[in-house]
């Protein structure tokens, strides 16, 4: 038996739905057949290749040349497409094969096979393998749709679709082919589940949790999950509102001590915030089975409040309790609820987190009232500026009345941190936000808020190591509550997988929260990978629309993914009440787009009409003097900044140079990778490089960015992987 072996780029074909057609119209399919066998044959000899096999309605054919491979695919689709049309998907893939008896065999001719099953007619999908060879050649687009699992190869593959003109790129979810049944993994060698019942739960909770390659969510409620929703004010004076969202945040808080209860976090129940609507439609859009509802009237330091409990499933009222506090005693009335919420929960509260739930934060009403205010002020910016001023003077009240008041102490430097990103001289900033939080430890090393603060202040000066040894610390002290803040760290340390682990367990332990997806969203954005992005934020977007985190990602993958309509609709929807800002947002997208006309327009009138990429603008437009002016001002003030996100400051001292073609962006580029910037998708469309991308300085800078890109892939990968087989 003879054998020989060769590296080919392999091509598979199929025609869709010829069985069915030839059962439906013979005449038809046999019509279709032919032009398809004249095509096929008339083209793979013209671009020097060879059909080995025929399967009836498709067939295996190979080249020495992965272009002449790829060439003869574009030109047989086009051809197809003329009457009669044939409905032909196509996967390529380069890869060994060997010959026996004249039959083509071997791993490269599996895999193309699979690839050309996962296709949909009138497109051209292919393997990263193939990507890799064309990539500098541009001819041909591609787009990436993300990751899949076929049956019997190990590892998980990247496939892409070719993105010329005529052809179809289909959307993930519409794919099927010879896939894994994901539904169908066992840890070890376990023997098959009996019960019916038991196998059909285990596998919607791991096609659930575990599942993002089909990209499918149905959110179920389950028994010990909750969601605090923001108290009421029913005092008809609106500058009281600060009062209930401390009661309300302060619950959540307690509640999420408490060991076997799932708890919505702030950010989750906020967009239901003065928002009438069904408990059920709440519990269904979160996931969770029981909603605690609230509402205050205050006169003085007399207050009434009401709570009740719903068992959201069937809008049953559980419990309702009406509290008639004075100011000191809102505490107590605190630890009350959390303690009412777990006898309902049949949760049985150990005597640490007993001992939790019933300490007061601070035994001075008036203090506590002043941190209510200061943390209101910083919830409500959630960024930078002036309430972070007003916070920091109400806290500083605070803590004259009650210097033992360790969460003011925290809540000061976390406030420190925030506006250290603005400040010309960050570090006196950062150190007094680090000085802050060992105060918040000392004086309660029990409480998580005062090792999240020192680790915020790492975390901005670059020590991710150290802010991860304090995240940990805090993590110990209330678990799953920071698993996002660790992946972010993770994500600024170039460590995929790790990042991604820590995702999957947030995913694990509450699968409705539709933050965690977004966070996912960010690992596939940072490496390229924008059709997994996409997955992601789509089973975000299914479970709650209107949360800004969310919108956010959404935009970012409209703007790198070219999609003007959609785009533009978020941004309108965000910026509805700053016009300025919405031309600003708008004007971002024409640049990405290089439509510089567009641009220019909207950034004249934009609520930064001196901002960096308006420079750049301005050069487009001929205007060079105005726009090199911005530039280097640009420079100027990033280099002041040096010493907080330097990896960013660097990176964006390089795109100015670039811009302005000075050779100094090749120093500043290197020691923003240094510093740890690393974002693939960005850098691949950013025009600031635009006139620079043909020197063979760049095309270095390039080659190593895609090299190191390719690394942390790997990683990711390999983490999916093991994490799945868990």
């Amino acid at each position: 038996m003879s054998q020989s072996r060769q590296l080919a780029a392999i091509m598979f074909t199929d025609i869709v739905g010829y069985t069915a057609l030839m059962q439906e119209n013979e005449q038809k399919a046999v019509a279709l057949i032919k032009h398809y066998n004249s095509a096929l044959n008339q083209l793979v000899s013209l671009h020097q290749g060879k059909v080995l096999n025929y399967y009836g309605d498709g067939s295996l054919c190979v080249f020495s040349s992965v272009t002449e491979a790829m060439n003869c695919a574009v030109e047989l689709q086009k051809e197809l497409q003329t009457e009669p049309a044939v409905p032909l998907r196509i996967g390529l893939h380069v890869g060994e094969i060997f010959f026996e008896d004249e039959k083509a065999l071997g791993d490269g001719v599996n895999i193309a096979s699979l690839i050309q099953s996962l296709g949909q007619a009138n497109a051209i999908f292919f393997s990263r393998e193939i990507f890799d060879k064309l990539r500098n050649q541009p001819e041909f687009k591609s787009v990436s749709l993300g990751l899949f699992e076929f049956k019997n190869v190990s590892e998980p593959m990247e496939i892409f679709a070719l993105a010329n003109e005529g052809l179809i790129i289909p959307r993930r979810e519409g794919l099927s082919g010879k896939l894994k049944d994901i539904s169908k993994r066992k840890k070890g060698t376990s023997k098959k589940l009996i019960i019916a019942g038991s196998i059909v739960l285990l596998l919607v909770a791991i096609y659930f949790t575990r599942n993002f390659f089909t990209g499918k969510s149905t959110v179920t409620a389950k028994g010990n999950s909750i969601a605090v929703l923001y108290f009421d004010n029913m005092s008809g004076d609106s500058t009281q509102d600060y009062f209930g969202d401390g009661i309300t945040e302060e619950i959540i808080s307690r509640l999420s001590m408490i060991e076997g209860l799932r708890v919505k976090s702030r950010a989750s129940v906020l967009p239901y915030k003065k928002q009438n609507r069904n408990t059920k439609d709440i519990s269904n859009e979160l996931g969770i089975s029981n909603i605690l509802l609230g509402s205050f009237r205050k006169q003085g330091d007399k207050f009434r409040i009401s709570v009740q409990l719903i068992d959201a499933t069937n809008d049953e009222n559980i419990w309702s309790i009406n509290y008639n506090p004075e100011e000191k005693d809102v505490f107590e009335m605190q630890s009350d609820i959390a303690q009412q919420v777990a006898k309902k929960f049949q949760i049985k509260l150990s005597d640490a987190n007993q001992k939790k739930l019933v300490t007061a934060p601070t035994l001075n009403p008036d203090a506590y009232d002043l941190y209510l205010k200061a943390r209101s002020l910083f919830s409500l910016t959630d960024g930078v500026g002036g309430n972070n001023i007003k916070s920091i003077g109400y806290l500083k009240q605070s803590v004259q009345l009650d210097p033992s008041f360790s969460a003011a102490y925290a809540l000061l430097s976390e406030n420190y941190v925030s506006l250290s990103s603005i400040a010309l001289d960050p570090k006196r900033w950062l150190d007094s936000a680090a000085i802050f939080g060992r105060k918040s430890i000392d004086l309660n090393p029990e409480s998580e808020a005062g090792y999240i603060a020192i680790a915020k202040t790492k975390l901005w000066e670059g020590h991710y190591d150290e802010a991860l040894k304090w995240l940990f610390k805090a993590h110990d002290i209330k678990p799953f509550s920071i698993n996002q803040i660790i992946q972010w760290v993770y994500l600024r340390k170039n460590e995929y997988g790790n990042a991604y682990e820590w995702v999957e367990k947030a995913i694990e332990f509450d699968p409705a929260e539709a933050s965690n997806y977004t966070s996912e969203a960010d690992i596939f954005f940072k490496l390229g990978l924008l059709d997994s992005m996409k997955n992601s934020i789509d089973r975000a977007r299914r479970m709650k629309k209107d949360i800004p985190g969310i919108d956010w990602s959404v935009r970012t993958y409209y703007l790198f993914s070219g999609n003007e309509e959609e785009y533009t609709i978020l941004c309108k929807e965000a910026f509805a009440l700053d016009e300025k800002a919405l031309n600003y947002q708008k004007g971002i997208f024409y640049v990405i787009q290089r439509n510089w006309k567009k641009a220019d327009s909207l950034y004249l009138i934009s609520s930064r009409p001196d901002d960096m990429d308006a420079g750049l603008v301005n050069i487009r437009m001929g205007k060079k003097e105005q726009g090199s002016i911005i530039l280097k001002n640009t420079i100027e003030t990033r280099k002041k900044f040096l010493g907080f996100a330097d990896e960013w400051h660097n990176f964006d001292i390089s795109r100015c140079y670039a811009a302005l073609q000075d050779s100094r962006y090749i120093h500043y580029f290197n020691k923003a990778v240094e510093k740890g910037w690393h974002d693939y998708t960005f850098f691949e469309h950013d025009p600031f490089f635009d006139d620079v991308r043909s020197t063979p300085e760049f095309k270095k800078i390039w080659e190593n960015l895609q090299q190191q890109n390719e690394k942390y892939k790997t990683e990711l990968y390999a983490a999916i992987k093991s994490y799945k087989n868990k």
